[in-house]
């Protein structure tokens, strides 16, 4: 009977280890995709920015 309850204690807190894992790996995933839509926006911001430099330059010379 002990070591059911031993068991079963065991099986409760893996569990419980097994949904913080879950929690922090959707935390990271998370993180990745706003990190990868932040750089696509600043990429998409600066084409602008380098088309009107490109074209200042362009008509000097």
């Amino acid at each position: 009977m002990r070591d059911s309850n031993e068991f079963s204690e065991l099986r409760r807190e893996l569990e419980s280890i097994n949904h913080r894992l879950d929690k922090i790996e959707n935390q990271g995933q998370n993180q990745k995709q706003s990190k990868y839509n932040r750089s696509s926006n600043t990429v998409w911001a600066l084409i602008p920015i380098v088309a009107i430099i490109m074209w200042g330059l362009v008509s000097i010379f």
